[in-house]
């Protein structure tokens, strides 16, 4: 009730105004089943027309609008915040490679009324199996609370498609007041200043990172990485469970000759060929449609080998293992490294090889086309992040598959080597140099100089330099501390003054 009564900022309407209008007509059921579980029948994706950069007024209101829904929900249901923000997480990666039209890319919005309601009940059924939801004494229950999650889910969704609808060609001047700035502090940050003050924080590798990938047009790059920011800040506000290969192993998967990732975003994109969740902010971002969405993902645009870490959801992990291992029957000539954590399973124990099945019945050791399995009792993954803020992850119990490979692409000292990198996380030592596996060219790589008694005298002088007071900044990067209109689901950390300097 806090989170509705909140003053809502200049410019944007309240998130309470419009009272709960009735849900719509229920559709008819469409025929066929889907691999993601929720009712459609086969289809095929819409047309990807150009791509542009949504307005900096509609990603600040959805973020509001998914707080109020958040308040709204735990309000009136006796649903916990943690299950709420759950449930939408869920349906947000569902979505994401699902072809039935939605609303909105990050309030629950299927345009058919049925899906949504059978997708709520259905989650909340299986949560209270586990989890018993107060006050809901039977299966009745538990399915009127989805309903009613759904319908608060369809209202919110509706009033930001209708704000969306007031956004016409004269916002256009105010789409484009972003500017650059930094804090006393060193922060630096992205400013919207169309609306009142909106800001977030943005590393300077991050942008540096954001602009090498960057395909849209140049003048509207500040635009393009605000939404950007925006959007993964509000879907990370929902505590999603979402890891990332770290850095080094990625880094040798790149230099063996393996040129795209099934799952990335802008941030953990690392150099390769990524896709992701959420194509119409990251497309401008060279990303790529979803891998495996339904109707044809960007999986065939990954090249002759990808590494594939599929999103913590069994549903989803499935998916993505038979859209592999079809590719793989097809003789599609690919080489696939399949991670995949404990949390890709339904097993409530430690998983093994044998759970490979659950996923796939093709999936197992010994078939035709896998190549090595091997089980890991503790490896590390990155929580996911701009560049600067990745140090933290989880250790969880992992497999590993490696699939297709054909004509020795990959020998036992190449997975050997990728396993050492995932178990010793960030903090391991860079990848070293080594033979290229038959098939792939040559890596060049420039050995490291070791440094001279000069360079040496150099580095010490450098440091004391850093220790001096820095020169006042510039009158264009003196802008008064300001507090962001949200806070950023990953926080980020001040640079050093080296940093800075370079």
């Amino acid at each position: 009730q806090q989170q509705q009564q909140q003053q809502v900022p200049r410019g944007f309407p309240s998130p309470t105004s419009s009272p709960l209008k009735s849900p719509p007509q229920m559709s008819p059921p469409h025929s066929g089943s889907s691999p993601l579980g929720v009712g459609l029948g086969h289809q095929h994706l819409p047309p990807r027309g150009p791509l542009s950069p949504e307005h900096p007024a509609l990603t600040v209101y959805r973020h509001q609008q998914l707080q109020a829904l958040l308040g709204r929900v735990a309000a009136t249901t006796p649903l916990t915040g943690s299950m709420i923000a759950n449930l939408i997480s869920k349906w947000i990666l569902r979505s994401s490679h699902f072809v039935a039209p939605h609303v909105d890319p990050v309030i629950p919005s299927w345009s058919d009324y049925s899906v949504l309601v059978g997708f709520f009940q259905r989650q909340l059924i299986h949560l209270h199996a586990a989890t018993p939801i107060p006050t809901a004494k039977n299966m009745e229950a538990v399915k009127n609370i989805g309903t009613a999650v759904a319908n608060i889910c369809q209202e919110f969704a509706r009033a930001v498609k209708e704000f969306k609808a007031t956004l016409t060609v004269a916002a256009t001047d105010e789409q484009n007041n972003v500017r650059l700035g930094q804090s006393p502090n060193g922060q630096a940050y992205i400013a919207w200043t169309g609306r009142g003050q909106h800001t977030i924080a943005a590393e300077s590798a991050a942008l540096i990172s954001l602009r090498s990938l960057y395909i849209g047009p140049p003048e509207l790059f500040l635009t393009s990485a605000f939404a950007l920011l925006q959007r993964y800040a509000t879907y990370r506000s929902l505590n999603p469970l979402e890891v990332r290969l770290p850095g080094p192993a990625v880094a040798y998967l790149k230099q063996i000759g393996v040129t795209g990732q099934a799952l990335a975003d802008p941030f953990e994109a690392g150099g390769l060929p990524y896709c992701s969740l959420f194509s119409d902010v990251d497309g401008l971002f060279s990303a790529l449609q979803p891998y495996g969405k339904e109707g044809g993902g960007g999986e065939l645009q990954l090249g002759s080998s990808c590494v594939i870490l599929p999103p913590c959801e069994p549903t989803l992990a499935a998916a993505y293992a038979r859209r592999a291992l079809d590719g793989m029957q097809n003789r599609d000539g690919r080489t696939y490294w399949l991670v995949l954590p404990q949390a890709c399973f339904r097993a409530h124990r430690e998983i093994s090889k044998h759970d490979l099945r659950t996923l796939d019945s093709r999936l197992q050791e010994g078939r035709p086309g896998v190549r090595a399995v091997q089980v890991l009792s503790s490896t590390f993954f990155s929580y996911p992040g701009p560049p600067g803020n990745t140090e933290a992850g989880v250790r969880s119990r992992a497999i590993v598959v490696v699939m297709g490979a054909p004509n020795g692409a990959v020998t036992a000292a190449n997975v050997a080597e990728f396993v050492n990198f995932i178990r010793a996380g960030r903090k391991g030592a860079p990848p070293k140099p080594v033979p290229p596996p038959q098939g792939y060219a040559a890596v060049s790589s420039p050995r490291p100089v070791q440094p001279t008694q000069p360079l040496l005298q150099q580095q010490q002088q450098q440091q004391q330099q850093q220790q001096q007071p820095q020169p006042v900044m510039a009158p264009a990067l003196q802008q008064p501390a300001m507090q962001p209109a949200y806070q950023p689901a990953f926080t980020q950390q001040p640079q050093q003054p080296q940093q800075q300097q370079q």
